[in-house]
């Protein structure tokens, strides 16, 4: 696996190995809320970082830290 971060969706999907499918589950939610909520995006390879969490990436792991 592969982590890319990026501050605007946009920065991440200048890269070609980002997929941009759509998350039709997530623009059902915007629709009705006019939000997603977290940690989804419309961009089903794409997830947010929940507020108040740092991000650590070892040996291909992804861990979410809660401060």
């Amino acid at each position: 696996g592969a982590l890319h971060f990026a501050s605007e969706i946009k920065a991440l999907l200048a890269l070609p190995q980002v997929s941009h499918e759509v998350d039709l589950s997530a623009v059902w939610d915007y629709l009705a809320y006019r939000y997603v909520p977290g940690p989804r995006t419309l961009l089903s390879a794409i997830r947010k970082l929940p507020p108040a969490t740092a991000a650590v990436w070892h040996a291909g792991h992804l861990q979410e830290l809660r401060y």
